[in-house]
């Protein structure tokens, strides 16, 4: 379900990226498309409506972990996935009504709500996940959003063509029915589930050593200084911004990057750019249970299995993304590189991803949203560096300065977690107080 989860929430956040192509009016930008919207946009004023998205979803994920673990992680996420499908909805009314300040509104209120989501669902997993399970758990419930992202970017591409409304009226109408799906079916911990198999209970219970259930952490009780004196968490936070730049860049400014460099044209531009997202669901999926396997046969180390997750998935993009930028007239060999360095960075969730149940599972939802609000910031510093380095004109030359910074943010991320990188609990990460033995 939080695979589910993943995939109708980020439909819901990348379909914009393909609507806005239909929706702009390409003569008064001076472009040539063969689909042609009612709003009078620049280039730049679509920068800074791919990127409001992430101005309210850095303001929760701090917030979001603290609230999963006093409120639950179930109610959270009802409310992430009910809200985003109210406001999609919602988007081409009020788009119609009050143009481009309503958009920015509309989807600065769904990055709010999607910015409970990543902290929410580690602090579920976290209750759920025994140590041996974590890696292809994480992976695999967090490859929804690239399957979302797959799944959005040609249906958009088909949809634009006839009416962008709706793209919207389609992933609102699906996430609202989801979110009834979620509200009956999902629980907080197993000690909560009516239905879960007595062995199964008691085997999560045993691997994490929770028959012995634990207060809800307060916010006083939290080990501030040690997390923040923690050169283990900056390395994660490290690793994360420097996957979440290029992933974010990729994501808001590939659908212009085909549309204007190598002249796809809108149904194209959809089904091409799925392509990296597919790979990288293939990467996530398929790296989440390689790191597990070598972790329970005793072949790597946890701190190993993660380093070398974040080099391969930081360090492998990098190149591609150095490509990327030399790559003249042969567009079969750009999307090749694009896919390959977006695909490859799926390696990397095996490694920063799951390393916050690593350090600390009791605060994995804390810890998630302090690095996912640092990890969040290339979400609107990412896009609104590529409109800089093309206001002047969508050329070659431009976009190999937006792929340069790319791999420079992911070379040095996958350097200082090499460096300073753990899969070890940390001694702080213990609750301070429990109550008594549970009867199972």
């Amino acid at each position: 379900m939080a695979f589910l989860t993943m995939i109708n929430l980020y439909c819901m956040r990348v379909n914009l990226n393909i609507a806005i192509v239909a929706m702009i009016n390409h003569t008064y930008v001076e472009a040539s498309m063969q689909v042609d919207g009612a709003f009078n946009w620049g280039i730049g004023l679509q920068g800074i409506i791919l990127g409001s998205f992430f101005y309210g979803y850095i303001c929760t994920q701090f917030f979001g972990g603290l609230m999963a673990q006093k409120f639950g992680s179930k109610r959270l996420l009802l409310a992430a996935v009910g809200v985003n499908s109210i406001l999609c909805l919602a988007t081409p009314i009020l788009t119609k009504l009050a143009g481009a300040p309503m958009l920015i509104i509309v989807r600065i209120l769904q990055g709010i709500f999607q910015g409970i989501t990543f902290p929410s669902t580690h602090c579920l997993i976290s209750k759920w996940a025994p140590p041996l399970e974590r890696s292809k758990m994480i992976t695999f419930a967090y490859a929804g959003c690239q399957l979302g992202t797959v799944l959005a970017n040609p249906i958009c591409g088909i949809l634009a063509f006839y009416s962008w409304e709706s793209i919207f009226y389609l992933f609102g109408s699906l996430g609202l029915a989801f979110s009834v799906a979620w509200f009956f079916l999902i629980y907080d911990d197993p000690n909560l589930h009516p239905r879960i198999n007595p062995s199964e209970k008691e085997y999560i219970q045993t691997a994490l050593g929770s028959t012995k259930k634990t207060k809800p952490v307060a916010l006083k009780d939290l080990p501030w200084k040690s997390i923040f004196t923690s050169i283990r968490v900056y390395a994660t936070a490290s690793a994360h911004f420097a996957n979440n730049w290029g992933f974010y860049t990729m994501l808001t400014c590939l659908p212009l990057f085909f549309s204007k460099i190598l002249k796809f044209d809108i149904k194209s531009n959809g089904a091409i750019a799925a392509l990296p997202y597919l790979a990288c669901w293939f990467f996530m999926v398929s790296s989440g249970f390689t790191a597990d396997l070598l972790i329970t046969k005793k072949i790597l180390s946890t701190t190993k299995v993660r380093k070398i997750a974040n080099v391969i998935g930081l360090m492998g993009p990098a190149v591609f993304f150095l490509g990327m930028g030399y790559i003249e007239c042969n567009n079969a060999l750009a999307v090749l590189c694009v896919v390959v360095a977006v695909g490859l960075s799926g390696v990397s969730w095996a490694g920063w991803s799951v390393n916050h149940l690593d350090l600390a599972p009791i605060y994995a939802g804390t810890l998630m949203g302090l690095t996912n609000t640092f990890a969040t910031v290339p979400g609107f510093v990412g896009p609104a560096v590529a409109s800089a380095f093309t206001a002047a004109g969508h050329t070659r030359a431009a976009w190999r300065n937006v792929f340069y910074v790319a791999a420079a943010v992911n070379a040095f991320g996958s350097i200082f977690f090499f460096i300073f990188g753990s899969g070890q609990k940390q001694p702080w990460a213990e609750p301070k107080e429990q109550v008594t033995e549970e009867k199972v």
